[in-house]
């Protein structure tokens, strides 16, 4: 009898080791075929985002040399369209747009700018030679950004560079030389030696005018702990403070501090202003396959998360279509006024 027990035992220990080991193994497979994914994400994503740039250089380098407004307008429409696909393409890598602030400043205001110049050209016979001179010179910081971004694809293509670089370098950007790898150190360089931009002075929430302005909204807000902007993070997205993950404290005219959270199939990065806890921005890096939305039904979801979120009184201005991906403007309307942002 002790010896049958003895036999029994034997046996379901194991089988309760090879049960502990297959689990050991799948989830090791599993975790290393997340991180394949993750990788493959990150090459198409950093593929896309050197196609989107210089595609963006070419439109710019053209925009200089049309005269006829109607094509004027065409173009300035694309540029758009480029530059905003390169900011959602910037949002599916693994850093996010504060390690990189030059690059992702340079395309919000070029793509913003071009598309004021798209809805005023027509109706002013062409660009302005104030108008000219800015397009010129965001085509030279353009062509310069297009250059690096193919550079370092050239090294990753020829082995001299690793996309396990280019997936670390969000945490390297701003180490010592030293210290980072090859990828962190041209990103760090790419951010050091951005070219300035020309001061755009125009109608629109990229004016000169306008960033160089104090928010006026934040003005008599209560400065916020960690665990106020943490919850206002969490609401936004619709979870629980738990869930959201603080990222780091980021300086510059409006002190914010940065969370990530996983919310609709999509990891987001999310910018709390340290003033008054409010929502500054948030970025989904998921990147859509295919289309499930029609336009309308689209747009009608926007305006509803907006209202959720509790802004009302608003009026889309334009909305476009890129990469899968609807993208809607909306802008204040104060008593038939329309008011852009601070």
């Amino acid at each position: 009898m002790k010896k049958r027990t003895t036999v029994r035992v034997i046996t379901f220990l194991s089988a309760a080791a090879v049960v502990a080991g297959t689990m050991a193994f799948q989830g090791a497979r599993r975790a290393r075929s997340l991180e394949l994914y993750a990788r493959a994400n990150t090459q198409h994503a950093f593929d896309e985002l050197v196609t989107s740039v210089t595609e963006l250089s070419t439109a710019l380098e053209k925009s200089v040399y049309i005269t006829d407004p109607a094509l004027e307008s065409a173009l300035c429409t694309q540029i758009f369209g480029r530059a905003a696909t390169a900011q959602m393409v910037m949002g599916a890598l693994p850093w996010s747009s504060q390690e990189l602030e030059q690059m992702a400043g340079f395309l919000s205001r070029v793509g913003d700018y071009a598309c004021t110049l798209s809805r005023t050209v027509g109706g002013t016979g062409g660009y302005s030679r104030e108008e000219l001179e800015n397009l010129t010179e965001l085509s030279e910081t353009a062509s310069v950004l297009s250059t690096n971004l193919q550079d370092m694809q050239a090294r990753v293509m020829a082995g001299d560079l690793t996309m396990e670089e280019v997936y670390g370098a969000a945490e390297t950007i701003g180490s010592a030389e030293g210290q980072a790898p090859l990828a962190g150190t041209v990103f760090r360089s790419m951010e050091a030696e951005f070219p300035e931009l020309p001061a755009l002075i125009y109608d629109g929430p990229f004016s000169e005018s306008l960033t160089s302005a104090r928010p006026v909204y934040l003005a008599g807000l209560a400065p916020a702990d960690e665990a106020e902007a943490r919850a206002a993070a969490a609401r936004f997205l619709g979870l629980g403070a738990e869930d959201v993950t603080f990222q780091g404290d980021c300086a510059g005219q409006i002190p914010c501090r940065r969370y990530q959270g996983r919310a609709g199939g999509g990891d987001y990065t999310v910018y709390v202003t340290n003033q008054g806890a409010q929502v500054l921005s948030a970025l989904c890096s998921r990147m859509p396959g295919r289309a499930t939305l029609g336009v309308d039904e689209a747009r009608a979801r926007a305006r509803s998360f907006l209202e959720q979120q509790g802004f009302r009184d608003l009026r889309e201005s334009y909305h476009m279509v890129e990469g899968n991906v609807l993208t809607v403007n909306y802008e204040y309307d104060q008593d038939g006024v329309l008011c852009y942002p601070d």
